[in-house]
């Protein structure tokens, strides 16, 4: 992958010792170390490096490595000394030995990190905040640098400029306003890692990610109305935000208010993904009390489905997850229902039509 470190080499003596070989899917899986074990890492969703699994000849061994952190990602002291150490840490970076005092620090690829105090030891290349030298905007807990240059995310916006959604993606950010009156103290935030073990995909398989605001209600049979935008991460639409007005019906005893985030997946046997394949009719189900779970799908007949591929062969695959969670919304029941999609009827910012 393109800017990744391909292996690391020690010089004891006079000769040159290849230590590590680090292995990778979409991001960093682990390492190949010292010629015969291989180092698996779990992670958070920031990225964070939890815990590794330690695999020598098809044998594993539990908690190699352990970390917990806090919020601006200096290490928690480890009651367990038996314990190792691992390279990589806060957010997945290089991560200096904590008890170096001189040096103590993550390695981006931009510049370095001092993790005790939340602050950058240069300056800000990409000039974004008063001060040159803030971590993460001072805003850790929904944000992440990939590389030491700028927090990434595309933000939601109600009519009076508030945040109501996130998603933390690579790129610049992208601020995106919407045609709604909805407030919340508690914005969601998304991360494609998140989604793509909901779904149990790769992250690279993922071809769209987007934020939606529901209202609905059933007790028997009911309607669910919305918006929802999608960001598209593969075909002809790549990089763009699409606006989406959504109406439709259900059965079941359910209701809702609030916001969701969403992700999904195109069979690509039925064409490549597009913002024109996201219109027309979805079938869903949803159940949940406060944080609702659903799933949903599209088939190539353009029909709502009491199952995944009742009408025709599925087109679109995706889950979504929303509810009380972010206050002031609340969801609660389940139901099983459909919705058709059209392109709403007005344009904000960095949105396409």
């Amino acid at each position: 992958l393109s800017g990744q470190v391909a292996s690391i080499y020690t010089k004891p003596n006079s000769t040159y010792v290849q230590k590590e070989i680090p292995f990778y899917g979409a991001s960093r899986i682990g390492t190949f170390i010292n010629g015969n074990e291989y180092h698996y890492e779990l992670k958070d969703h920031l990225g964070n490096v939890r815990e590794t699994i330690k695999v020598i000849s098809n044998t594993p061994t539990w908690a190699d490595s352990k970390a917990d952190y806090y919020p601006f990602g200096m290490k928690l002291l480890n009651p367990n000394s038996n314990i190792n150490s691992y390279r990589y840490g806060y957010q997945g970076e290089y991560a200096e030995d904590e008890t170096n005092e001189v040096s103590n620090s993550n390695v981006f690829q931009l510049r370095l990190y001092d993790a005790r105090i939340g602050r950058w030891l240069s300056t800000d290349p990409k000039h974004q905040y008063h001060s040159p030298y803030i971590g993460m905007g001072n805003d850790p807990i929904n944000g992440i640098d990939p590389d030491g240059g700028k927090k990434e995310d595309i933000i939601f916006r109600n009519k009076c400029q508030e945040e109501i959604g996130r998603i933390v993606m690579p790129g610049d950010d992208v601020i995106v306003d919407l045609d709604t009156d909805f407030e919340t103290e508690s914005p969601l935030t998304m991360t494609l890692d998140e989604y793509a073990n909901l779904l149990d995909v790769s992250v690279d398989e993922i071809d769209a990610i987007g934020f939606g605001i529901e209202y609905s209600g059933t007790v028997g049979g009911g309607m669910n109305t919305g918006i929802e935008a999608v960001h598209y991460l593969s075909g002809k639409d790549k990089g763009g935000i699409f606006v989406y007005d959504k109406v439709g019906g259900q059965v079941g005893l359910e209701g809702s208010i609030g916001v969701y985030g969403f992700a999904a997946y195109k069979n690509e046997d039925l064409g490549p993904a597009s913002a024109d394949s996201w219109l027309g009719s979805f079938s869903f189900y949803d159940a949940g009390f406060a944080i609702g779970l659903s799933g949903f799908w599209s088939n190539s007949e353009g029909k709502n489905d009491l199952w995944p591929g009742h009408h025709g062969t599925v087109d679109w695959k995706g889950v979504s997850l929303g509810g009380a969670y972010y206050s002031p919304g609340f969801n609660f029941g389940a139901k099983w229902g459909y919705s058709d999609y059209s392109y709403a009827n007005w344009i904000g910012n960095n949105v396409h039509k």
